[in-house]
């Protein structure tokens, strides 16, 4: 064997033994990747276990919450009036409300600078808003979470949020304080928006999409089904995210809070005298505003009598009938009233409430223009249907609580409905004392031929059902509240709460305080 052909096997030995020494140090980078991504991995899952065992267990604080709101609250000014802005002292009840944690899991809760679980705090401050006789708060919380998991792991979670009722200043709450108070709540659509508070009696159901709940949303029951899951209070947690997570678009948004289990509050009869009641035969009646009052055509099949409403006071009328058996205004939309024949007065300083002793149908003169001025309610002893558009005079509010971009796009926010008119006079009650309240008629003509309804008011129907009757409507606006026993929401609908939460003849009180909501921002991290 040549010296060059030695060379040559050496150079493939050493060839060889390089290339097992870069395999070498490939697989040995591998292994050590792979157990990098291992261990990020682990600690990726633990983090995870972690965050839902720290949302997942709050709700007995919240529950805690909720069953025990304070009665009475001293309100202690930090600042001038018109900030709004108030020191709150809440009782020393509030330490045992709470269960301070678990082996694993450590919760505090802050209320108003007060700390359930022991432990020494800076005050806060609480925000009170007074609008009439309503008072409402929102009391700062800050939940604290220690949770620890394998190997002694720690995590810590602070979740900001507020505590948000209302009071009556002296008295009762009026029931127009609550945008939607009802025993059954249909299933109501993605899409819609809510700006007032609602409480429902009884299950609630929503559509799997993005209906909005700014104004918050309570229940006497302990569960919420969304589409086709049924969640109950036990799963709700801290995290901005209950009770379905909020960063999916199949989940209703509860910016405004939320609470399950928080008692019943019963709707409340119609009551009080009418002002003028009206003869068996009618079957309906047409607004016009007159004079800063509202006029009247009360009618029968063939012929009306017409009568000058004039307020006398908040909630009180005078009665004048100043023609008799004229025409039946016709459903063109388009009249004008029609003259002054006589002038009889039927009744002085008496309740502003007409009320008919069977079904009745209300519509405006002139659907496209006001139907009325000043307080005034309208109540039939069986069903009352709404055949046009009834707009005030002068409207608290103009436009309706809208989507700046769909609800469904995650950036989309919620634009308030413009209310720049909270010292309008002008406030009309519809109510149904057995029966139910519907929005449109198939049966009848449409009124000016108009397939879209504006209705500015508050309805009542403690043992019916509110809803949109008629199929050609395209667009329901609605700018009030209902208190109904049963409410169907509706697609077509736009709703605006009014935030004046009038005070009407005939509407009820409904107790002194309203259930009680949590809302969190998002779970700030502290390792």
């Amino acid at each position: 064997m040549s010296i060059s052909s030695h060379r040559e096997q050496g150079n493939a030995v050493l060839i060889v033994l390089f290339i097992i020494l870069v395999l070498a140090a490939l697989m040995t980078i591998q292994v050590v990747a792979t157990r990098a991504n291992v261990l990020t991995t682990d600690r990726r899952t633990q983090d995870a276990q972690l965050n839902a065992q720290a949302a997942f267990s709050s709700p007995r604080l919240i529950t805690g919450v909720l069953n025990g709101l304070p009665q009475k609250l001293t309100d202690q000014s930090t600042g001038s009036l018109e900030d709004g802005t108030y020191r709150t002292s809440l009782s020393n009840q509030m330490q045992v409300w709470l269960s301070c944690g678990t082996a694993t899991v450590q919760q505090s809760l802050l209320i108003a600078g007060k700390t359930t679980c022991g432990g020494i705090s800076t005050a806060d401050t609480t925000i009170r808003a007074t609008q009439g006789n309503v008072v409402s708060y929102r009391v700062p919380l800050q939940l604290k979470i220690i949770t620890k998991g394998n190997e002694q792991a720690q995590r810590t979670r602070v979740l900001p949020g507020q505590l948000r009722f209302a009071n009556a200043s002296t008295g009762s709450l009026p029931i127009t304080a609550y945008q939607i108070l009802t025993n059954v709540l249909g299933t109501v659509p993605a899409d819609l928006i809510f700006d007032g508070p609602v409480q429902v009696n009884g299950q609630v159901q929503l559509a799997a999409g993005r209906s909005a709940w700014p104004g918050g949303l309570t229940s006497e029951l302990r569960q919420v089904r969304v589409g086709n899951t049924t969640v109950s209070v036990d799963q709700f947690g801290g995290n901005g995210g209950y009770p379905c997570d909020q960063s999916v678009v199949s989940c209703p948004n509860f910016v405004g809070g939320i609470g399950m289990g928080t008692g019943r509050v019963d709707v409340p009869d119609v009551s009080g005298t009418a002002g003028l009641n009206l003869p068996s035969s009618v079957r309906e009646v047409v607004l016009y505003p007159q004079d800063g009052g509202t006029g009247l055509y009360v009618c029968t099949t063939s012929s009306c009598d017409q009568y000058v409403l004039t307020p006398t006071s908040v909630g009180r009328m005078t009665v004048v009938r100043v023609a008799s058996g004229v025409a039946v205004p016709s459903t063109s939309g388009k009249e004008t009233p029609g003259a002054a024949t006589e002038s009889s007065v039927i009744a002085s300083d008496v309740a502003a409430l007409v009320q008919a002793p069977g079904d009745l149908q209300v519509r405006a003169l002139t659907p496209a223009a006001a139907a009325y001025a000043g307080t005034l309610s309208i109540v039939a002893r069986q069903n009352l249907t709404l055949t046009s558009s009834l707009l005030a005079q002068r409207p608290a509010c103009t436009t309706y609580a809208v989507a700046t971009e769909t609800l469904s796009d995650l950036n989309g926010g919620i634009r308030p409905a413009t209310c720049g008119d909270l010292s309008s006079p002008d406030a009309l009650g519809l109510a149904s004392q057995y029966g139910s309240v519907f929005f449109g008629d198939e049966t009848l003509s449409l009124i000016g031929g108009s397939r879209t309804m504006t209705v500015q008011g508050a309805v009542l129907a403690p043992r019916g059902t509110v809803q949109v009757q008629d199929g050609r409507l395209s667009d329901v606006d609605w700018i009030g509240s209902v208190a109904a026993g049963r409410v169907i929401p509706d697609v077509r609908m736009r709703l605006a709460h009014d935030p004046r939460f009038p005070q009407l003849p005939g509407f009820p009180t409904a107790g002194r305080q309203t259930p009680g909501r949590i809302v969190f921002r998002q779970a700030q991290a502290l390792e």
